[in-house]
């Protein structure tokens, strides 16, 4: 029964990872706050989101953040990994907040932990386009601000190809 729970844990995990990696380009196209985040690291800084199994790359580019595919062999800058799926599915959730698995040593960072910040702080940016106020009110101290429009967000999201986000 366990390793029933895990595997579908890891299924929706790797889902929500995607929804992520896709609504984290989509945020550097549309959000004012996002693109401001993103001019502190250099060109070609590579982000990489591991939750023990399924991973995404991301690569910053001109200002915004693209998929980064194919270059597995290619070492992150920053590289930000879940202990275990356990650890992961909270997060991805949206019923943990990620600085709380980091307090609970649930995830670890590989590369400058000032960028590591930063990243999160991306991150609870897309959390809090893709997550209600009653959800994020539970796992945040602090909800984070929507600089741009929620309507663009969704429609880069859903309308985007695939093909733009490299």
């Amino acid at each position: 029964m366990r390793g029933k729970i895990r595997r579908v844990q890891y299924i929706i995990s790797e889902k929500l990872l995607l929804i992520l990696q896709k609504s984290l380009c989509a945020l550097s196209l549309t959000d004012k706050g996002v693109r401001a985040e993103l001019q502190a690291f250099p060109e070609d800084f590579t982000f990489l989101l591991d939750t023990g199994g399924a991973a995404v790359k991301l690569r910053v580019k001109g200002n915004r953040l693209v998929k980064s595919g194919g270059d597995d062999d290619e070492a992150a800058d920053l590289t930000i990994t879940f202990k275990d799926i356990t650890g992961a599915f909270p997060v991805l959730t949206g019923r943990q907040s990620a600085e709380g698995a980091f307090a609970q040593h649930r995830m670890t960072v590989r590369g400058e932990v000032g960028c590591a910040v930063v990243f999160v702080r991306i991150i609870n940016i897309a959390r809090a386009y893709l997550l209600p106020k009653s959800v994020l009110k539970k796992t945040s101290a602090r909800i984070p601000e929507k600089n741009g429009s929620a309507l663009a967000f969704y429609r880069n999201l859903v309308f985007t190809k695939e093909g733009a986000f490299r």
